[in-house]
């Protein structure tokens, strides 16, 4: 295997014969000859060339060999761990039955796959279930948040198991979060009504107005904002009494 070191010696030489040929006009007693470098420096060119191509082959095999091979694998595994979930039976889900693997071993086996990233968010679901929250917000965390709903939501569970931990700071900041990922008409109104109601328990009024009058103008055909008036006037008036 051609060491990274190794390259980059070859590849400075061929960035100085670069400037070397840009010199020419300008110092014509520098001889530069494009075709004695070469001759000079065959061996390592070939070398360098051969670890281009094994390195362009093994990205092509990963793509279009493992990873696909990797999430048919991972798919399957899911299965008997999902209908578990399903069925909140919650430690077979999480460890599997000695036959099909659980969320934890899919995690292991297929981090990089998109049924690794279930089975993240499954096993942080379960762990709030079990009421091990800590647990919880360390699988969520690991959750791929490019997901337009899969991501705020999971920043939103994050909110919650904060939340159980009376970590109320730390909650509001993971539903902002949410709020912030994906702008559409569930996830976003619904990460700002969380947030609106943890800040207004911390008697940040200001916070807690700011995120549920951006659902009153922005998202006022959203379920969320049914009783928006309501929870702004409210607000508002402890707001004063708090002054």
């Amino acid at each position: 295997m051609v060491r990274n070191d190794y390259l980059s010696a070859i590849i400075a030489k061929i960035l100085k014969m670069s400037q070397e040929e840009k010199n020419l006009e300008a110092a014509p007693s520098k001889k530069f000859r494009l075709d004695h470098f070469v001759e000079d420096n065959q061996r390592q060119l070939m070398i360098a060339g051969a670890a281009l191509i094994v390195l362009a082959a093994a990205i092509w095999y990963y793509k279009a060999k493992y990873q696909p091979q990797q999430e048919a694998k991972a798919n399957n595994a899911m299965f008997m761990a999902e209908r578990y979930f399903g069925r909140d039976s919650l430690d077979l889900a999480l460890n599997g039955d000695g036959t099909y693997d659980g969320l934890l071993d899919i995690i292991d086996q297929y981090p990089r796959t998109k049924s690794g990233q279930r089975a993240q968010y499954y096993a942080g679901v379960t762990m709030m279930k079990k009421g091990q929250y800590e647990e919880a917000i360390d699988h969520l965390k690991k959750v791929d948040f490019d997901d337009e709903m899969v991501g705020p939501l999971s920043r939103c569970l994050i909110g919650d198991s904060h939340v159980e931990l009376d970590n109320l700071e730390s909650a509001g900041k993971a539903y902002m979060k949410a709020a912030g990922m994906s702008q559409n008409d569930f996830t976003t109104p619904y990460a700002l009504l969380k947030a609106a109601r943890v800040y207004s328990s911390l008697e940040q009024w200001d916070k807690a107005l700011k995120s549920l009058k951006t659902i009153q103008s922005d998202y006022s055909n959203s379920r969320f904002a049914e009783d928006i008036d309501k929870l702004i006037a409210r607000a508002e008036t402890a707001s004063l009494h708090q002054e």
